[in-house]
């Protein structure tokens, strides 16, 4: 009974102490009156909203072009001839045909041009066909006349170095032997004349027969001294004046012989090569006015450009679906003008299928994406409304500007409306 009584004051002492946290829990858990109505304002606002009506998110506007999806530019690509005097071209705007003629230029001057090269070319062949020929003669001359001034100047050296080593001394030798031989004549005259005189002055002949062997006694000892006489100046001759003379000039000889040599061995391969060098030049103009007769003849047939499919005639390029440059090229392409090379001239436009393309700012393109859909009115048919659906959204700034292209669908396009027109075009993002 003792032990029990100290279990049953510890039960209630356990039991008080449970009952006071119980109302601590309370009293800390009364509500504060500040955070109570802050709740309710936020409650109040909240169901606010919720009773408000959703307001539409908004509309994104702007203006695009009609342009056809079918266009083929007209350029005059020319290759050769420039000279584009207009005859006649097909008015902007008019319908044509595949294969009607838009546009006719003056081909007179390019039938002439065509005509004087083709002449050209003719008298350009004949002329190669010369020079082939003479090069051929050349290329087997040329050795042929190498080989014989090189013997001539190896002939003019050995002339030379025979001169002074054995002509001259010879001479030399031949004038003094022709000096002696003079000197031995005058004195084998010189003794038959003497012993005649002594021989007919001792015998008794005749005094004619006397005289005339006396006398050619005497013709021939005059001969031989004045043939003496001859000798002695022909030595001096010999030795003053022809010898060095001969040596001048066959020293002249040789230096010539030499120039001629060095001049041949560089002019005659050098006169080779500027003929083959002419024969390849012949060959390389006759080539390009081969090149050029093919390209003036392709340009002939553009002197008459037809359209190359059905469609609209437009003046100029089309520019994102605009053709600014009409009015100024209509002046171009007057009788007498001259029509630009290489820029368009025209564009062939298909009046279907149109698509609308559109620049707009920067804060528009934010807004729009591929698939939106869209509805457009054209200026021109304001009754008319076309569902649209935005096809491509360019990111790349042109300008402050960004295309943006739609799709119209076709069975809601209006038939009255051209390529160039526009529209107003309203996006719901």
């Amino acid at each position: 009974m003792k032990t029990f009584r100290p279990m049953l004051l510890a039960i209630a002492l356990a039991f008080a102490a449970g009952v006071l946290v119980e109302i601590a829990s309370a009293l800390d858990a009364s509500p504060d009156p500040t955070r109570l109505a802050s709740e309710a304002e936020k409650a109040s606002t909240e169901k606010a909203d919720q009773d408000k009506p959703e307001e539409p998110p908004e509309r994104v506007q702007f203006d695009a072009v009609f342009a056809s999806k079918r266009m083929t530019a007209i350029r005059l690509r020319t290759q050769e001839w420039t000279q584009l005097r207009v005859l006649s071209a097909a008015p902007h705007g008019r319908q044509v045909r595949q294969g009607a003629v838009l546009l006719t230029l003056d081909a007179q001057p390019l039938d002439n041009a065509i005509a004087d090269l083709r002449n050209k070319i003719a008298t350009d062949t004949i002329a190669l066909a010369q020079a082939r020929a003479e090069l051929a003669q050349l290329e087997q001359k040329t050795p042929i006349e190498l080989a014989a001034a090189e013997r001539s100047y190896r002939a003019s050296r050995e002339d030379y170095a025979y001169f002074t080593r054995t002509e001259r001394a010879l001479a030399y030798e031949t004038a003094e032997f022709n000096l002696l031989a003079a000197q031995q004549r005058l004195e084998y005259e010189k003794e038959e004349l003497e012993q005649l005189e002594k021989m007919y002055h001792a015998d008794d002949l005749t005094e004619e027969t006397e005289a005339i062997v006396l006398k050619r006694a005497r013709n021939s000892f005059e001969r031989a001294e004045f043939g003496l006489k001859q000798a002695e100046a022909a030595i001096r001759k010999t030795k003053e004046y022809e010898l060095p003379r001969q040596e001048k000039a066959k020293a002249d000889a040789l230096k010539q012989a030499e120039l001629t040599w060095a001049m041949q061995r560089a002019a005659l391969p050098a006169a080779l090569k500027e003929k083959r060098l002419a024969v390849a030049k012949l060959e390389l103009e006759l080539a390009r006015s081969k090149e050029k007769l093919a390209r003036s003849v392709a340009d002939r047939k553009l002197m008459v450009v037809r359209a190359p499919a059905d469609g609209i005639v437009y003046y100029g390029p089309c520019k994102r679906g605009k053709f600014d440059d009409a009015v100024a090229l209509e002046a171009k392409l007057t009788y007498g003008a001259t029509a630009p090379q290489n820029d368009v001239l025209m564009t062939i436009v298909a009046p279907q299928p149109l698509e609308l393309i559109a620049m707009v700012s920067e804060a528009q393109v934010g807004r729009l994406a591929v698939g939106q859909k869209a509805k457009a009115t054209p200026v021109a048919a304001k009754e008319v409304t076309l569902g649209a659906i935005v096809s491509a959204v360019s990111r790349i700034p042109l300008g402050d500007k960004y295309e943006v292209r739609l799709a119209i669908a076709k069975h809601e396009t209006a038939e009255q409306i051209m390529p160039g027109m526009t529209a107003k075009v309203e996006v719901v993002p």
